[in-house]
């Protein structure tokens, strides 16, 4: 008797730990450079068929764990393996292009002839002409294909770094809760219209003025709820 009222206990102690680290989380993906909401991201916990994805406007709400690790998928966008943090309010997820890479083709002009012969150039995939005997004097060359990743990886983080501050001011918990407050919206309406004021102020979202940044995010959401 004893060993069942202690098994019964075990049991009903496990399903309401289980029951209490269960949290209702909500977050939104946008496109990594464009800052642009993502729709229609499949949205997985790991090892599990439980899932989701986002709305139009980006945003997604599942039930997880704190053990919970979330996998975000979308066609064109390399895949984003997150872990759950109970603690968040929301969760700010960005997903980059995947660059998908196509064999190279080489347009060989049959007019252009070369005077002198090729010599190996030790960063492209093929030689270069010294001496062309067209009168443009163009040399035809192709850089590998390492180096047009290393290149386009280059680009991706140097617009990373330049919405680094945006992204700071934008993901602060007192500048949405001063907003929420102070313009009475919800938290779905918060991140609908910043998807609106991300597709039409790009100047801003670069712009590594903070003040700047606030003063225009602020005029936004007061002119949006004028307009209601």
């Amino acid at each position: 008797m004893r060993l069942f009222k202690f098994l019964l206990f075990a049991v009903l102690f496990t399903v309401a730990t289980s029951s209490y680290s269960q949290k209702l989380i909500k977050g939104i993906v946008v496109d990594s450079t464009s800052l642009i909401n993502l729709s229609g991201v499949n949205v997985k916990v790991k090892s599990t068929n439980r899932g989701t994805s986002t709305n139009s406007s980006g945003i997604f709400t599942l039930m997880v764990t704190e053990s919970d690790t979330l996998i975000f998928s979308s066609v064109g966008y390399a895949k984003v393996i997150l872990p759950v943090y109970l603690d968040d309010e929301t969760m700010f997820v960005r997903m980059r292009e995947e660059s998908i890479l196509l064999r190279e083709v080489i347009i060989k002009d049959l007019g252009f002839r070369i005077n002198q012969k090729y010599v190996k150039s030790p960063t492209l995939t093929t030689t270069k002409p010294l001496k062309a005997g067209s009168s443009g004097g163009v040399n035809f060359a192709y850089f590998t294909k390492l180096e047009k990743e290393k290149r386009k990886l280059v680009r991706i983080m140097a617009d990373n770094e330049k919405v680094k501050i945006y992204l700071d001011v934008v993901n602060d918990p007192d500048v949405k809760a001063e907003i929420l407050h102070r313009f009475t919206i919800s938290e779905d309406r918060f991140y609908e219209l910043l998807a609106i004021f991300n597709a039409k102020n790009k100047e801003i979202t670069y712009s590594a003025n903070s003040a700047l940044i606030l003063n225009s995010l602020f005029s936004f959401y007061e002119n949006a709820g004028l307009k209601k």
